[in-house]
């Protein structure tokens, strides 16, 4: 086991210290029982910096649809996403301790605080004090000496957490936010690491390790670039709809047991699909703009959907202007090919984690012509809301 030491360690007392001298509740309305014997722990929710260049106009990350390796292995953009994709709400903010070897609960963090960031240029880590309560691991200590556990962080639930969160429970977890930036609180996340401890201590910060977060939702990125085959054209987009979309969306991805950390999942193993009795049509209209401004990009969020290659197939239907004048195109799923969709290859599910962009860069009366990207969603911002 692991201790935090030096500065950290110094600020990290400094802050429990101050903490325990306050009566504090484990959930709303409880109070922790008089004489309570806690270990103060630590961790670290991490992102990583995006250190890859954008690929070439039209160039495809097959990995993130076709399940090949893990998702950091994929080349992905360095300007994609904004603070609102990593934004982390204090108040739908939990962690939980699970046996590995039967996934059994054993304690939840309590007093959950962000203690301080450090930014070394290659990442920006975030480390959070809490405290756990101190019988259930006295108790396998005295038995085994050691024990196997798996950190769970559940971010952004739109449900109340409580510390005493089941893996039943945990596995129901769901949510319904659609739409744009600012149509909903914030995206759901979830991170694990698997932890041995053979000891804790009170005299000292135990630390849980770093944890990666994983965002529940994927994002569709549309944007109208005429400037390479139309430089004189004036564009600007108007709407968009996707085909049919599915209302809720599961924060915990299938295979997640079966992973010591995070990044360890497999892409075609996070697939989840919370499926709508009734899938609509979801319509998605540009953003105000300020006077004076055309609007070239349109993103929204959406739960993870599975896609099919029959008349079921997603279709993103997109209205648009180019001079002043009404255009329609469809954008499907798929790989592209000289601006058009292909007719032999499988479409792509929508992922959690992951941005889907289209960009049009050609319009014609009869054809939209578009490049396509799939891409691992990374990017350095982060923000935690007190």
């Amino acid at each position: 086991m692991k201790f935090i030491n030096s500065l950290s360690f110094l600020m990290l007392v400094c802050l429990l210290l101050f903490a325990t001298s306050c009566r504090h509740s484990s959930s709303p309305g409880e109070d922790l029982p008089e004489g309570e014997e806690m270990y103060a722990v630590a961790f670290t929710v991490s992102l990583d910096r995006a250190s890859a260049s954008r690929g070439e106009r039209g160039e495809e990350t097959r990995g993130a649809t076709r399940g090949e390796g893990s998702w950091g292995n994929h080349p992905f953009p360095t300007e994609l996403g904004t603070t609102f994709d990593n934004k982390i709400l204090s108040r739908h903010f939990s962690a939980a301790l699970y046996r590995t070897a039967d996934l059994s609960y054993v304690a939840g963090v309590r007093d959950i605080s962000a203690a301080y960031t450090q930014d070394n240029g290659a990442s920006l880590r975030v480390t959070f004090s809490g405290k756990i309560d101190a019988t259930p691991f006295k108790e396998e200590f005295e038995k085994s000496g050691e024990g196997d556990y798996k950190v769970v962080l559940i971010a952004n639930s739109p449900h109340a957490v409580y510390p005493d969160l089941g893996t039943d429970t945990l596995e129901e977890l769901d949510f319904n936010y659609t739409g744009k930036e600012g149509e909903f609180p914030a995206i759901p996340m979830w991170g694990v690491r698997t932890v041995t401890l053979n000891s804790l201590t009170m005299s000292a910060v135990n630390d849980l390790g770093s944890i990666p977060l994983l965002r529940a939702m994927g994002m569709v990125r549309v944007s109208i670039d005429l400037s390479s085959t139309q430089p004189e054209a004036v564009a600007d987009l108007l709407s968009l709809t996707l085909s049919r979309h599915n209302d809720a969306g599961l924060i915990v991805p299938s295979g997640w047991s079966g992973v010591d950390v995070t990044t360890d999942l497999k892409i075609a193993e996070t697939l989840r699909e919370n499926r709508a009795d009734d899938q609509r049509p979801l319509p998605i209209e540009a953003p105000e703009m300020e006077e004076g401004k055309l609007c070239s990009t349109i993103s929204f969020y959406l739960p993870e959907i599975c896609n099919s290659g029959d008349d079921d197939e997603l279709r993103l239907e997109v209205e648009y202007r180019v001079n002043g004048q009404k255009r329609t195109g469809t954008i499907l799923f798929r790989d592209y090919e000289g601006g058009l969709p292909k007719g032999d290859c499988e479409p792509y599910n929508v992922v959690r984690n992951h941005i889907y962009e289209f960009n049009i860069y050609r319009a014609e009366q009869s054809d939209t012509y578009v490049n396509a990207a799939v891409r691992a969603w990374r990017k350095i911002d982060f923000e935690y809301d007190y």
